[in-house]
């Protein structure tokens, strides 16, 4: 049997150099990481709480709509808490058409403003865990024919009822339809 080599004694200053080196570090590395969590949502388990924006919320974030002040910081304050934050996979079409209905038929928006308003959009859509239309279509299907609505609000309800969370929309109708099933939040308008 071959004798072991002696182990080397670890100096004094070696330690401290771990210590203070924040990348050797995992805690404080973590929160380092962490400092933008719209960008780098938090992939937590099941107790994790979740928040589904539908594309109201979304589109508000990225354009100066009535509620966009509201809702920006009220995603802040959610992200701050800690959710993690879901949309299904048709909200970036859908709020595509937003900003294509204020630049082409509202024209309260620049061709400019749009280009730059839809590179906002694509930022903020990557930073969110998307539940595909293909994981969700019976339960979408049942949703939208028992509460006679469209399969596009059916969509999130059941997004919301797949992932357990709440339901975050600026639409009236919607929240109070899918505040019999499922938890909800409805952006107030200001004041």
């Amino acid at each position: 049997m071959e004798p072991r080599s002696p182990r080397l004694p670890c100096r004094a200053n070696q330690t401290n150099r771990i210590n203070e080196d924040p990348s050797r570090n995992r805690i404080k590395g973590r929160k380092k990481k962490n400092k933008n969590r719209l960008h780098h949502p938090h992939q937590g388990g099941q107790r994790t709480p979740k928040l589904i924006l539908d594309s109201n919320i979304i589109a508000k974030l990225v354009l100066n709509e009535p509620g966009s002040k509201e809702a920006r910081a009220n995603v802040t304050g959610f992200l701050k808490k800690g959710y993690t934050l879901y949309t299904v996979d048709l909200a970036l079409a859908e709020c595509l058409n937003v900003i294509w209905k204020h630049a082409n038929l509202l024209s309260d928006l620049k061709a400019e403003d749009a280009k730059s308003a839809v590179e906002d959009l694509v930022k903020v859509y990557d930073g969110l865990n998307i539940i595909t239309t293909r994981e969700i279509t019976t339960e979408t299907i049942n949703t939208a024919l028992t509460q006679n609505i469209t399969a596009y609000d059916a969509l999130y309800i059941a997004t919301a009822q797949k992932v357990n969370g709440t339901l975050y929309t600026a639409d009236q109708k919607l929240c109070t339809t899918a505040n019999t099933t499922t938890n909800t939040k409805l952006l107030k308008p200001p004041n």
